[in-house]
């Protein structure tokens, strides 16, 4: 070869790196397209995730409702048997009496009270127990209202039996002009 052959012109020697640039650019640029797409997927996914993960634990899970019963039936039989019992005890005086049935007033009372607290410390919505289909799923917080209540020691067997044995004893209730229960008179 010659000298003239082998020195090539600055001109030249840009074109022919110009186009051996433009070849490697179009190997790697459809290489490089494809990796580009699929990183951008992959961080899009990621974020989607992370964001999605987010709201769950920060938001939806914090909100979620939380159900629990409470057996108002079983608390207000308990009450009726122990006003019934204080009312019909055979040494009990008036004003015992009278006192016994002005304590359903005040337990009304009370019983709102204690349901709004215990409302408040759970967190949670109380539903009565009668109007809830399925009470496997929510918790019953009978017991808890009773305390609140100071009726945890009551039993209703005991009640029961307490105003059996007080019998005939106590006068029974006037009905108005009707007469009176036991022996009908006007």
């Amino acid at each position: 070869m010659s000298a003239e052959q082998s020195v090539v012109s600055p001109e030249e020697a840009r074109i022919d790196s110009s186009s051996s640039a433009e070849n490697k650019e179009d190997v790697t640029g459809k290489d490089s397209s494809w990796l580009g797409l699929a990183i951008n997927t992959v961080t899009t996914l990621v974020i989607a995730a992370g964001m999605i993960a987010a709201y769950h634990f920060m938001v939806a899970a914090p909100t979620k409702q939380k159900i629990a019963v409470v057996d108002i039936a079983e608390i207000l039989g308990l009450k009726e048997l122990q006003v019934t019992a204080a009312a019909t005890s055979p040494d009990a005086t008036d004003k015992q009496r009278s006192e016994a049935f002005e304590e359903i007033t005040k337990f009304a009372r009370d019983m709102e009270t204690a349901v709004n607290d215990l409302q408040a410390d759970c967190g949670c919505t109380l539903l009565v127990r009668a109007a809830v289909v399925k009470v496997t799923a929510a918790e019953d917080l009978t017991s808890a209202l009773k305390e609140r209540l100071g009726m945890a020691g009551l039993d209703q067997a005991k009640l029961i039996q307490q105003i059996r044995s007080a019998g005939g004893a106590g006068q029974p209730p006037i009905l108005g002009d009707r007469g009176s229960l036991a022996g009908g008179r006007k």
